[in-house]
């Protein structure tokens, strides 16, 4: 527990990109380091709020979004870091994540589309009937992963941390650590 307001770890990609797998390594690290961070996983927390049939629809999932969003800064008021692993691409979550939260570090998991099918993701952008989710790239992440197997998660989670030097606040400058 931090003093004051906790930080929120937005660990977002593609499906497949590894964001769960970095997640708990993230969470893992900073218990190690003596924080108490509140670990959420965007599958799980799919299953506890009962969003199964119609999911997959855009706007079930950007109000899904919203809602972990809504969670993270319950938590984060309370003190608590929070690190979630969510897919939520949309511009607009990215956007009112950082009106909302002082304390936030927003990590995208970048990974190609072979490695993805390679640890078995499943498709994800098609609806079928030539409707597909729009997805997008984050435009200004904290941080930029390149998530290709050739770095350990622990290895990945120590440039998230040489990156959390201090909390990335709402009216910082946005910098970007591209890496691999």
């Amino acid at each position: 527990m931090s003093p004051g307001l906790g930080t929120v770890y937005w660990i977002t990609g593609w499906p497949g990109a590894g964001k769960t797998t970095l997640a708990a390594a993230l969470a893992a690290d900073l218990r190690d380091t003596g924080g108490s961070p509140i670990l959420l996983d965007g599958d799980e927390l799919r299953r506890v709020l009962g969003r199964g049939e119609g999911f997959y629809e855009p706007s079930a999932r950007l109000e899904t979004a919203f809602i972990y969003s809504r969670l993270c800064s319950t938590l984060a008021r309370q003190g608590l870091d929070v690190v979630i692993s969510t897919v939520s691409l949309f511009p607009e979550i990215w956007a009112f994540n950082r009106q909302q939260f002082p304390r936030y570090l927003e990590v995208f998991i970048d990974v190609d589309e072979a490695a993805r099918k390679d640890r078995g993701a499943r498709p994800f952008y098609d609806l079928g009937h030539d409707r597909t989710i729009p997805y997008r790239r984050p435009s200004e992440p904290h941080v930029t992963l390149r998530n290709d197997g050739s770095e350990t998660p622990a290895e990945l989670v120590k440039r998230i941390r040489h990156h959390d030097k201090g909390p990335c606040r709402y009216g910082d400058s946005i910098r970007s650590l591209a890496l691999g």
